[in-house]
């Protein structure tokens, strides 16, 4: 470009003016030259635009036409020539069209289409994305010719293309969900947990792929096992195949698939009870009632003992206790008063027996005998001729007998009649505790000491327990101990268990104070230890629904970290956290897109922090030092600091003194020349001042100097 500074332009104008006097025949030329260059005006000097546009002088009889200048000073059609030579004023020169000329063959940046039309304005100060500089190219005329190769913005950029950026505004792919070809991490990688890799087609991002996911639970097999993704070792309570006792004798093994101990089943013979009795192990791994299983014995030749249903054992006295039977006294009730017939034993003696007699047992058989007795007479027809009784001495009495309880003794001395028989007077009496084997029996209380009691019992919620020392009582002749019982109320939340003893109910189906079953919203049993209470869970396997867990002050299902939330009471780890969006990537938070989650943990896209004042544009952030000419993306306005304020880079106006009667300019500092413009708006920026006086009216001014470089200044902000 051609300038004209000042002092050299004056010079032009002077020079030509002087030609034109001399000259008179060539006025009409001096016209063309002067309109040429008073066309041409700087954008430097600005007090002589007008007069600078204006057509050249004519000269004497000179055509006077002015030709088109070419100079942006030249904005209006300049008036004709004063006519200071001889000769008509020169026609009017057209406005000066499109600025200065240029050397042929130079070259320069331009941002119009071929047509010369602009393709945006004003020019961006710096070409992005697929957005292209043209060039242009000095013809020998000295004229530019045609703007080729600019290559403007389009309406949106292609997002089948990964880092286009149509509409250059320096946003690849912007407005679009995802770049055809790109990828991005997916799902959690925590524990045993491994994100995958979702890729864009068509816009849309495909399935994650690779990504390995949380396990129902954490292994069993190993302690630092996080299969489940939550942070940390859930814990097993117990592992492969071990086992362990439960019950009174049931032994449980571990089933690792269902974490946790396998029912309890039987695993111990049976053992003796009571007297006589034996409990076997039932299927639930505990000993079940006495059961008496002894036969009837004979513990003694006189004694059978017999085994009752609940394994204590009666002792029954008996006659003879033989082949574990007990067997009556043969003689009981049996009358000896059929004595053989007297007989003759020889002609002078006469054998006669006692009219009563008495029974023994022969082998189980009753069998009375009869006392006989001698006389000695004239025995005839089984009969002493004489008195029989001479000579006979009744001293030997029947044996004691036993008819029931009644015992029947005779007489020490009887008396004889008839054929020498000797009588003699029974006595009854009845024995308090039975009669046997012609005696009363003795008080089988006498030097028995009740000092067993049973054991103590216990059947539903009552337990029975028994003075230790007793009182003997006798049953048909039998010692009985008697003890005193006392009955005691289970404790609240205790039933009756192993041993006799109250246990605390802490079984699904048997807990609380009620020991009633868990239903409803607490379908478990907690072990508290003396106490028990139905709850909602005890153990993580007992919450069904996704993404719960037992928290185990509240034996409540909660939310597992991660999980979305709105209170911390729904959150096992008590903690329900509020994240924000970063979606520009810029590590500051959107404040107006939240997401709560249980945890401390913020999940992927999103921070604790909630600063962000555009989330659409990573420049936009708190602390940013940088100053931008375009406004933010996605959000507008120039808060780029998200101070709440814009602060604009540059607000001084320039200043300068235009000292007429000293013939110069005072440029004082460098500034805008005409009010401080808004954000992203272009203005002049003047960087000095000239003194210089205009060579057709004759006053002096004062000119200013613009900065161009690379173009016009764009006021920057954040």
């Amino acid at each position: 470009m051609r300038v004209f500074r000042d002092g050299a332009f004056s010079r032009s104008v002077f020079l030509a003016a002087q030609m034109a006097r001399r000259i008179k025949h060539i006025a009409g030329t001096v016209g063309l030259l002067l309109g040429v260059a008073l066309g041409c005006g700087s954008h430097e000097v600005r007090d002589f635009a007008t007069s600078a546009g204006s057509a050249g002088l004519a000269g004497e009889g000179g055509l006077g036409e002015g030709v088109a200048g070419k100079g942006h000073a030249g904005s209006t059609v300049g008036s004709g020539g004063a006519g200071e030579i001889s000769g008509e004023a020169g026609t009017a020169g057209d406005a000066g069209a499109d600025g200065d000329d240029c050397d042929p063959g130079a070259n320069q940046a331009c941002w119009e289409s071929v047509t010369g039309v602009p393709i945006s304005s004003p020019a961006p100060e710096k070409v992005l994305g697929n957005c292209r500089l043209g060039e242009r190219v000095c013809g020998a005329a000295h004229a530019w010719g045609p703007c080729k190769g600019a290559l403007g913005p389009e309406a949106t950029d292609a997002c089948s293309i990964a880092g286009d950026d149509a509409n250059c505004n320096g946003r690849p792919n912007d407005e679009c969900a995802c770049a055809s070809g790109t990828t991005r991490p997916c799902g959690v990688s925590m524990g045993g947990c491994k994100q995958g890799t979702q890729t864009c087609t068509n816009s849309e991002w495909s399935e994650c792929v690779g990504e390995v996911r949380a396990k129902t639970f954490d292994s069993c097999n190993d302690a630092s096992d996080d299969s489940n993704c939550n942070g940390v070792h859930d814990g097993c309570p117990c592992n492969g195949n071990e086992t362990r006792d439960c019950g009174d004798c049931g032994t449980q093994t571990c089933a690792p698939a269902i974490r946790d101990w396998g029912a309890c089943k039987p695993s111990k013979p049976p053992v003796a009870c009571a007297d006589c009795g034996m409990k076997t192990c039932g299927s639930t791994g505990s000993y079940g009632a006495c059961v008496g299983v002894t036969a009837a014995t004979c513990s003694t030749a006189t004694t059978l003992t017999t085994c009752k249903a609940d394994g204590s054992a009666t002792a029954e006295s008996c006659f003879a206790c033989t082949n574990n039977t007990c067997r009556a006294d043969p003689c009981a009730g049996k009358a000896c008063n059929a004595p053989p017939a007297n007989i003759c034993a020889s002609a002078t003696q006469l054998t006669a027996y006692d009219t009563t007699g008495s029974c023994s047992n022969q082998n189980g058989v009753g069998v009375c005998t009869y006392t006989s007795h001698a006389s000695s007479c004239n025995c005839q027809n089984n009969a002493c001729t004489t008195d029989p009784c001479i000579g006979v001495t009744c001293n030997s009495p029947p044996g004691a007998s036993c008819n029931g309880n009644t015992l029947t003794k005779y007489a020490v001395t009887g008396t004889c009649s008839g054929a020498a028989k000797c009588n003699y007077t029974p006595t009854d009496s009845t024995c308090a505790f039975g009669c046997a084997n012609g005696a009363c029996k003795p008080d089988p209380c006498s030097g028995v000491t009740c000092s067993t009691p049973p054991a103590t019992s216990c059947s539903g919620t009552t337990q029975t327990s028994y003075a230790s020392g007793g009182t003997c009582s006798s049953a048909a002749g039998t010692a009985k101990c008697g003890y005193t019982a006392t009955n005691v109320q289970c404790a609240s939340n205790k039933q009756c268990g192993a041993n006799a003893a109250c246990v605390t109910c802490k079984t699904d189906s048997n807990c609380g104070a009620s020991c009633t079953a868990c239903s409803g919203d607490s379908p478990k049993c907690l072990d508290l230890g003396t106490t028990s209470a139905c709850v909602g869970c005890v153990a993580n396997e007992d919450c069904s629904a996704p993404g719960t867990a037992c928290q185990s002050s509240s034996n409540s299902c909660l939310k597992k970290n991660g999980q979305t939330c709105t209170a911390a009471g729904q959150c096992v780890s008590n903690a329900c956290s509020t994240f924000y969006a970063d979606v520009d990537g810029d590590g500051f938070g959107n404040p107006d897109s939240t997401v709560r989650v249980c945890g401390v943990t913020p999940p992927a896209g999103y921070l604790t922090d909630s600063k962000d004042c555009c989330d659409a544009d990573p420049a936009a952030f708190p602390g940013q030092l940088q100053y931008f000419q375009a406004a933010r993306m996605g959000c507008g306005g120039f808060d780029y600091n998200c101070d709440g304020t814009t602060t604009k880079l540059l607000t001084q106006q320039a200043a300068y003194v235009c000292n007429l009667t000293m013939n110069s300019c005072d440029f004082q500092a460098e500034g805008w020349s005409a009010g401080v413009p808004e954000c992203g708006m272009l203005n002049n920026w003047l960087q000095g001042c000239s003194y210089a006086v205009n060579p057709f009216t004759g006053k002096p001014g004062c000119s200013t100097s613009v900065k161009f470089t690379p173009s016009q200044p764009v006021q920057t902000c954040r």
